[in-house]
């Protein structure tokens, strides 16, 4: 399930800088529409976030989120040497941090780890030729993995992966294990005591995604991955997942995918796959 959501998020480095903060910097933002990470090298200040304010110190990496409330400033004139970042980082529509219920400042362990990703962001940050922006969204997304990992291991949560609304974990857990059933917003809609038109709605504000479209998606890269690593029929391959007529699945599968399922298995051949003992 986190995995099919996952393959959605879209990053987005918006500025970045390392500066020696001024005695008089600070702000206060109602809701601000990006995140942000400070990870401070030296210095002393205060975040608040939602409220609650914070005084990270040298080594703390500090999240401050998108659609948050949030202010900073400085204490006294020993202020803040940091490296920041003001970036985007969506699944669909929504915010991923929406989804994720970690502590908005950490004590990294290793600091030097951070700095070097900090400095090769940096040196990729001026250039604007593909490998460069493609470097970018990899360092950003690795930077946003290690707060997540570091994170989570001051936090409540058993598994570091996305937290989401009680009434969407068991939706997409219905979903999930009912895949090979027949799915509509109806049914869906039911299970939540939902009128189908607000289960819709919802569905779509939680991911940004239609709940029809989810499923299509789903079913699609099981089937695609059915096809590829194992000697299941077609038609077999389409009761999986949720297909009882083999011409339908057929037809939705090369409207999403480009190629028939047959075409795709023969294009895409696994056959050393499949018959290799690894």
């Amino acid at each position: 399930m986190n995995e099919s959501l996952l393959a959605d998020v879209k990053v987005n480095l918006r500025i970045m800088s390392y500066t020696k903060v001024s005695p008089t910097w600070g702000e206060v933002i109602s809701k601000q529409e990006f995140n942000r990470f400070y990870f401070i090298c030296d210095g002393e200040g205060f975040v608040e976030i939602d409220g609650k304010k914070y005084f990270p110190t040298g080594g703390d990496l500090i999240l401050l989120p998108a659609g948050k409330k949030v202010s900073f400033g400085t204490i006294n004139d020993n202020t803040y040497l940091k490296y920041w970042c003001h970036f985007d980082a969506k699944i669909g529509d929504s915010n991923l941090f929406d989804y994720v219920q970690l502590p908005y400042v950490v004590a990294v362990q290793d600091y030097h780890h951070v700095i070097k990703l900090y400095k090769k962001l940096l040196g990729y940050y001026d250039h604007e030729d593909l490998p460069a922006l493609l470097m970018i969204k990899s360092l950003l997304i690795e930077l946003i993995a290690l707060y997540i990992r570091e994170a989570n291991k001051d936090s409540d949560c058993d598994v570091p992966t996305l937290c989401f609304n009680e009434k969407i974990s068991f939706i997409l857990h219905y979903i999930e294990k009912n895949i090979s059933r027949p799915l509509s917003n109806q049914i869906l809609a039911e299970k939540l005591n939902f009128h189908p038109g607000h289960f819709i709605r919802f569905f779509k504000a939680s991911l940004g995604i239609s709940p029809m479209k989810y499923i299509l998606r789903l079913r699609m890269k099981q089937a695609e991955f059915l096809l590829l690593s194992s000697y299941l029929s077609i038609s077999e391959i389409g009761e999986r997942v949720g297909y009882a007529n083999v011409y339908h699945f057929s037809k939705a599968f090369k409207q999403y995918v480009g190629y028939s399922p047959s075409e795709y298995r023969q294009h895409f051949n696994n056959t050393d796959l499949l018959n290799s003992d690894v």
